[in-house]
C-alpha cells in the first residue's frame, strides 16, 4: 500500500514537473522571439508605413536601392596664391546616384562637369577651404553644379582632399 502511494506521488510529481518545464520552455521561446523582433526593429518597421498610408514594399525598395558611384578621375589639381605664396589643392571626387541613366550621363558630360568644378575650386580662397565649413560649402556647390548638368545626382563625396 505504501508503495502504491509512493508511485502515485512520483507520477503526479513528474506530471507537475513536466507541466512547469513546458511553461518555462514556452516563456523562454516567446521572450526570445520578442527580443529578436525588438532588436531587429521588425516590430517598428510596419507602423510608420501604415501611418503614412504607404505600402511597406515601397519603403523596402527605397531602402534597398543600390547606389552607383562615378569617380571623377584624375583628381582635380588647382593652384592658389595665398599671401604671396603659391599653394596647391588636389581633390578626388566621387558622385553618387541611384539612377543608372544618371551614372551614364555623368560619364557622357565629364568634360563639362570637370570644367565647372575646376572653375568653382579656383574661385575659392585657400583659407576658406582649410575649414570644415568651407569644405562642406564647396561640396554643396559642386553638387548643385553637377545637378544642373545631370539632375539624378544624389550626393558628392571627397575621396581625397590635399592642400599644401
Amino acid at each position: 500500500m505504501a508503495e502504491e502511494q509512493t508511485q502515485e506521488a512520483r507520477a503526479s510529481s513528474s506530471k507537475g514537473m513536466l507541466f512547469w518545464v513546458m511553461v518555462v520552455m514556452f516563456l523562454s521561446v516567446g521572450t526570445s522571439i520578442a527580443v529578436t523582433l525588438y532588436l531587429t526593429g521588425a516590430s517598428h518597421s510596419a507602423a510608420p508605413a501604415k501611418e503614412h498610408g504607404d505600402k511597406p514594399e515601397s519603403h523596402a525598395k527605397a531602402a534597398h536601392r543600390k547606389p552607383l558611384y562615378v569617380v571623377l578621375d584624375p583628381p582635380f589639381v588647382v593652384n592658389f596664391e595665398a599671401q604671396g605664396v603659391l599653394r596647391f589643392l588636389q581633390v578626388g571626387i566621387a558622385v553618387m546616384t541611384y539612377d543608372p541613366d544618371a551614372a551614364e550621363a555623368i560619364k557622357v558630360h565629364i568634360p563639362r562637369i570637370r570644367n565647372d568644378i575646376i572653375l568653382l575650386l579656383t574661385a575659392q580662397s585657400f583659407e576658406t577651404l582649410g575649414t570644415p565649413e568651407g569644405k562642406q560649402k564647396i561640396r554643396r556647390a559642386i553638387l548643385q553644379q553637377i545637378r544642373q548638368v545631370v539632375p539624378g545626382v544624389e550626393e558628392v563625396y571627397f575621396t581625397s582632399f590635399v592642400m599644401q
